[in-house]
């Protein structure tokens, strides 16, 4: 069947496609794709297994003498397509509606970042962006005495969507011990101090990503690679650096004065974007949850009518009305129960790539 390969790719080819955990552009779009493709082919599938198991219900309607089994049996398996277009509602409203929740939270978790950021540092940090300046080395000779500062370079990788895989610290081997790096060699997040994790994660630097430190001259590296270069100048005591003071330096000194601002104003985009577009990822959420519940209703109630016309003669004939509530309990309620719940495993499944392994700075 295409639901279980649907499925499988989407929640293990984005990770091939686009290796780590950057969630770059690729990894999203395979995302999408296999969401799509598992939504579109469960509720086909669902029908499939209704319909086989209508032949067991009408079997035991006979057995029990329940005329209402015995119809709803009997039309479950005559019409599986039919309930494939009913459950189909029930499974794009609680899938969006769980996606729409996840997506939220992970963009508030960009949010809670920054906020941390702005918590831990304040204006001990310093990020700026060179731009190959050649004067760095008159820059940062004239930066006030005590602070310590590194380059984070993650180089340019051609056809690849991702970031944060791979990066190359450098910097004069006191500055680098000041902060946990060792002064060459490769090394893990993990084996840095608390206070250094928590700058390098809205830089973008995960706990999967490769990280290699060198010790040298910051121009000489900042001018022969090709990349994304951010130099971090930090107090390691903690004190607040004098910002105006850095940007009249580097108004000073460089050629081209890039924008230098503090950590707490630097990831992932400031906390008030990042919280406004999980605003309205809810808000567009919540908008098609009340669409698609008011669609789902009149499915329902259109189904109710078909049946109502479909059996009336059955009512008459009994002469009581609990053989219609029940076949629709049977034809209706039943497999949208089931979609509901099978809806619920399967949006489980799916956001656990997306969720199951978050980055923390901690």
């Amino acid at each position: 069947m295409a639901f279980p390969v649907a499925l499988l790719l989407a929640v293990r080819l984005p990770d091939v496609m686009d290796p780590g955990s950057s969630r770059g552009p690729m990894w999203i779009l395979t995302y999408f794709i296999g969401v799509v493709a598992t939504f579109v082919t469960l509720p086909i599938t669902l029908g499939v297994v209704t319909g086989a198991a209508g032949q067991v219900v009408a079997g035991w309607g006979r057995s029990r003498g329940s005329t209402a089994a015995l119809i709803g049996g009997r039309r479950l398996t005559a019409s599986p397509s039919g309930t494939a277009r009913a459950v189909a509602g029930v499974v794009v409203l609680i899938g969006l509606l769980i996606q729409a929740n996840a997506w939220s939270s992970l963009v508030t978790r960009f949010d809670k970042a920054d906020r941390a950021a702005q918590e831990n540092f304040g204006n001990s940090v310093v990020v700026m962006n060179p731009y190959n300046e050649k004067n760095i080395a008159r820059f940062l000779h004239d930066t006030p005495t005590g602070l310590s500062s590194f380059l984070l370079h993650e180089p340019y990788s051609p056809g690849s969507g991702s970031i944060g895989q791979r990066f190359v610290v450098t910097g004069e081997c006191q500055d680098l011990r000041a902060v946990g790096f060792i002064c060459s060699g490769r090394q893990k997040l993990s084996g840095l101090p608390p206070r250094t994790r928590k700058i390098l994660f809205p830089l973008y630097v995960r706990s999967d990503s490769e990280i290699r430190v060198e010790t040298g001259t910051i121009t000489e590296k900042m001018t022969s690679r090709h990349g994304t270069s951010t130099l971090v100048i930090n107090d390691p005591s903690g004190h607040a650096v004098n910002l105006s003071q850095i940007k009249k330096i580097a108004h000073r000194t460089l050629i081209t004065p890039p924008e230098i601002h503090s950590l707490e104003d630097d990831g992932f985009g400031n906390s008030t974007s990042t919280a406004q577009q999980a605003q309205w990822i809810v808000l567009f959420g919540i908008g098609t949850v009340l669409f698609l519940g008011i669609a789902l209703g009149v499915t329902a109630a259109t189904r109710f009518r078909d049946q109502a016309d479909d059996l009336g003669s059955v009512s008459i004939l009994t002469g009581r009305r609990s053989p219609f509530w029940g076949i629709g309990g049977w034809t209706v309620a039943g497999p949208m129960v089931l979609g509901a719940w099978a809806a619920l495993a399967v949006s489980w499944i799916l956001i656990a790539p997306m969720l199951g392994s978050p980055d923390s700075p901690d």
